[in-house]
């Protein structure tokens, strides 16, 4: 299981969200997904994202691994 900092910040935040860069077919792709929002409901799944100059940041569906 993957730690977040030193494990504090999720019981003293209202909202964690966890931003990764991963290789993939030659290039880095980030992803992201929200692991904690205190008071709504989520889901656990993994967004693609890009930060474009243009149009801030663009999140996406990320390919589904199976």
């Amino acid at each position: 299981e993957k730690s977040l900092g030193s494990g504090v910040e999720e019981f003293v935040a209202d909202g964690v969200i966890l931003l990764e860069t991963l290789p993939a077919k030659g290039e880095l792709r980030r992803r992201m997904a929200v692991v904690k929002m205190r008071g709504t409901g989520h889901d656990m799944k993994f967004y693609q994202y890009t930060i474009s100059s243009g149009e801030g940041i663009i999140i996406t569906p990320y390919p589904e691994v199976v």
